[in-house]
């Protein structure tokens, strides 16, 4: 655990029968350099570590229910960015998972992350008829769009909270792209776009924004599998809690329907430019900048170049 800075903690609820495997996010260099194989859509250096912890944990949760004489109902995996891909992992390896270390038959496993990046390989060697698997992010994080796959069948939603997609990845492909001919204006988009995007990776952004709507109200394990219904919730406030039906086995094409959250109404300056290739100013967001921008262009007698096209690869 040290060499790799894995830290996680097991919950078990003696009344319920739940339990908790939650792990922690990126928090030090040795996580940094886990992040960069997960990047790289590589299995994390960390998830041997994460899994031996899950297994040894849900021992420990055995022994506790048994000592209470509660029957183990549920088994929650959990994490936030680099802890919600070992999370994910770790739902995949007890899908799984045989003999003395298995999960009861009847028991389901619910992962549930938050602004988790891929798993690689492993995304698609997991039992879907075991699991069901959330990813929630905000709108305009990038880290969830790293790491290749998702695990299968997994429901990615991007609520439509905390800075756009321009304002993240879209500020920073052009804060490079411009830097290379004029740095005064593409290196202050660049950082302007990287802090933008710590702000929509911050697990708290989720968490806060959660509380007090019907997702903040409702089990994990009752948000069935449509990113629709997901946000559907997180738009009705909890004073009118409208349940919605648990589907044990996840259907892909509806955890597949969206991202649901619209990004595009403000297409063109996902570059930072404006429709006719200008910069544009409320990309910006810094009046200074602008300022400084559109003078040193009129100065230098700077023709605008024809608009990138975005497309998705």
């Amino acid at each position: 655990m040290i060499r790799f800075g894995y830290s996680a903690q097991v919950y078990v609820d003696a009344n319920t029968g739940e339990v908790i495997i939650a792990n922690r996010g990126t928090q030090n260099l040795a996580n940094v350099k886990t992040d960069v194989g997960v990047a790289l859509g590589q299995v994390a250096n960390a998830q041997p570590i994460a899994d031996e912890f899950a297994k040894r944990a849900l021992v420990v949760a055995k022994r506790v229910l048994s000592d209470a004489g509660v029957k183990m109902t549920a088994l929650y995996t959990t994490g936030h960015s680099l802890g919600g891909a070992e999370a994910e992992g770790q739902a995949q390896m007890f899908s799984v998972q045989k003999g003395p270390e298995a999960i009861p038959v009847d028991v389901h496993i619910t992962n549930f992350s938050i602004d988790a990046p891929g798993i690689g390989e492993r995304a698609h060697k997991g039992d879907q008829s075991r699991y069901t698997s959330y990813n929630l992010s905000a709108r305009g994080d990038v880290v969830h769009k790293a790491g290749g796959d998702q695990l299968e069948g997994t429901v990615q939603v991007a609520l439509p909270i905390g800075p756009r997609i321009a304002q993240t990845e879209g500020m920073m492909i052009a804060g490079a792209a411009t830097a290379v001919e004029l740095p005064f204006v593409g290196l202050p988009m660049l950082a302007y776009g990287a802090d933008q995007a710590l702000e929509a990776h911050r697990s708290t952004l989720i968490l806060d924004q959660v509380r007090g709507t019907a997702l903040g109200d409702t089990k994990v394990m009752e948000l069935g599998t449509s990113g629709s219904e997901i946000l559907a919730a997180f738009k009705t406030k909890s004073a009118r809690v409208e349940p919605v039906t648990a589907q044990i086995q996840p259907n892909t094409n509806a955890a597949n329907d969206a991202h649901a959250a619209t990004t595009g109404d403000d297409h063109y300056d996902i570059w930072g430019l404006g429709e006719k290739g200008n910069i544009d100013p409320a990309a910006l967001k810094v009046d200074a900048n602008v300022i400084y921008a559109e003078k040193w262009l009129d100065a230098n007698g700077y023709q605008s170049k024809a608009r990138l096209q975005y497309r998705n690869g």
